[in-house]
């Protein structure tokens, strides 16, 4: 990947992260994608991204 491709790819997904749109952010990782925090995962009981991002952003939903 050249650096012309790396800071589209880059822009597209703070993009998709300021829009909350789970599905264009998950969209950047291979489908099983785990979280190695241990935090995260201790809060969510769920490695996978997208329990973490779905959890991060319901107060912001609601």
């Amino acid at each position: 990947m050249d650096k012309t491709r790396a800071l589209a790819n880059a822009h597209a997904w703070v993009e998709a992260f300021n829009r909350h749109d789970l599905e264009a952010i998950l969209s950047h990782y291979a489908e099983s994608v785990a979280l190695t925090s241990l935090l995260a995962t201790r809060v969510l009981g769920d490695p996978a991204l997208r329990a973490y991002f779905a959890k991060a952003w319901r107060p912001l939903r609601a």
